[in-house]
């Protein structure tokens, strides 16, 4: 009996017949605690791997977004905002207050506008603005969709304010799991200023040559080039386009694009042809000349007026994404869709209702009302040439309007359950870890093996970096 308990004891206590060195800490079992908290670890690696938009949340910081806007505001020739404690305060409280109320928007479903959150922190502003974006996995994403959004984009570039400050908030929204970012711009104090442009100017006028020119024979004329093809209004095709016309036998042509040398030709039996190389514009009204030249005489073609759209309209659905509208009206949100090519116009068709959308750049965005029922819509791009392209996108992917399944809420309980019990077992470990290191300090403190005792705190401390990593 007594032995018995001696052993049992002994797998925690130091004492002279486990020779001061505990079982429990003993080098195997050292390596065996490792083991299984380096698995616990792995295991909730993989577990919140099935859940995306949770593992992917830490991607998105204050800094980042901070620096990314100032960045912006530095390639305009703006000054950079100053990080401000108080309008960070501000930006975590809207963010806080749109998750408890499940609402995403500038002004909450009660009424309450954006500018309470910063009076709540006493921000004293003359100028004052608010960004919002949700369910982004990257702090990338986050800024080029404002930057990509007029009214977004706006704000940070705005030459009014001085500070900002950004608060990443996550929890339920709409009984799942997501991030929402806030991004708060303001200023206390009110500056203008006057820039004054100021263009070179000159009023020295060049002398003119009006020396007469020597007297010269006339030779018969050249006969005048013809261009046949490209005909009159031809849009060129991408790159490369051909030229065929006719000339007087032997002379040597060169073809001209808005004034700038494209190709050399010769004349044989009175038709030249040949390739020419069209620029990648996107769109452009351009004039075609051929100037035939032979032996000292030049003779120049009629000019041929053709149209450049070597890029047709192109949408980016992929890129598709809401965000809350810019003026506050939370009965509505913002499309926003990238466009490119030749696009001068474009509409988007969701419930069977043509929004026209509006172009800036490479964006076109237009207000689509909140309560839609469809996860989808269909876009249009056209230019000014009469090309046409549509895509379908799904940019209520980005923002869902329609809660989980049934399915899709058990299986993100069970996630929750799982990564709990593993959690839970890792710090169980940790504190009999601690329990047993300490009791082996405390009990015989004369007599201490310092290699194990090393060990333990290594094999803790360890323990306790990858619980804060989870």
């Amino acid at each position: 009996m007594n032995h018995a308990l001696l052993h049992s004891t002994g797998i925690i206590i130091p004492h002279r017949h486990n020779n001061y060195r505990p079982y429990a800490l003993r080098h195997p079992v050292l390596v065996f605690f490792t083991f299984l908290l380096v698995v616990a670890k792995v295991g909730t690696v993989a577990i919140l791997a099935l859940t995306p938009e949770t593992a992917f949340l830490s991607t998105i910081t204050t800094p980042y977004l901070i620096d990314r806007a100032n960045a912006a505001r530095r390639e305009v020739g703006l000054p950079a905002l100053t990080p401000n404690s108080s309008l960070q305060e501000s930006a975590r409280r809207k963010g806080e207050d749109m998750l408890q109320n499940s609402y995403f928007a500038h002004n909450s479903p009660s009424g309450v506008t954006p500018w309470k959150w910063f009076d709540g922190v006493g921000y004293k502003y003359v100028y004052a603005g608010e960004n919002l974006a949700i369910d982004f996995a990257t702090g990338e994403g986050v800024h080029e969709a404002w930057m990509n959004s007029p009214g977004h984009r706006k704000n940070i570039l705005n030459e009014k304010y001085r500070d900002i400050g950004i608060a990443v908030v996550t929890g339920n929204f709409n009984d799942r799991v997501t991030t929402i970012v806030v991004q708060h711009f303001g200023s206390l104090t009110s500056t203008s200023s006057v820039l004054e442009k100021i263009l070179p100017s000159s009023n020295t006028a060049q002398p003119e040559d009006i020396s007469p020119p020597p007297f010269k024979t006339t030779p018969a004329p050249l006969a005048v080039p013809e261009i046949l093809e490209p005909i009159e209004g031809q849009i060129l095709p991408d790159g490369a386009a051909t030229v065929r016309g006719t000339s007087a036998v032997g002379s040597v042509i060169q073809l001209k694009l808005d004034g700038s040398k494209v190709g050399t030709y010769t004349s044989v039996n009175g038709i030249f042809n040949g390739k020419f190389s069209v620029p990648m514009e996107t769109e452009k009204e351009s004039s075609l000349i051929a100037s035939a030249t032979l032996g000292n005489q030049t003779s120049t073609s009629k000019t041929i007026n053709v149209k450049i759209a070597t890029r047709e309209p192109s949408i980016n659905p992929d890129s598709a994404i809401f965000l809350p509208d810019p003026q506050g009206d939370i009965s509505s949100l913002l499309l926003i869709v990238p466009v490119f090519g030749t696009t001068k116009k474009a509409t988007a068709m969701i419930d069977n209702n043509i929004i026209p959308l509006k172009i800036t750049g490479t964006v076109a965005t237009g207000k689509v009302a909140a309560a839609s029922t469809t996860n989808k819509l269909t876009v249009r791009a056209e230019d000014n040439v009469g090309h046409i392209k549509t895509a379908t996108v799904y940019p209520l992917q980005r923002f869902r309007v329609t809660p989980p399944t049934n399915e899709e809420k058990l299986a993100r309980e069970k996630i929750g359950k799982i990564v709990k019990q593993i959690r839970d077992i890792s710090t169980i470990l940790i504190y009999l870890l601690s329990l047993i290191v300490a009791i082996n300090i405390l009990v015989h403190i004369k007599i201490q093996h310092a290699d194990l005792i090393a060990h333990s705190l290594f094999v803790l401390s360890m323990g306790v970096l990858l619980f804060l990593l989870t």
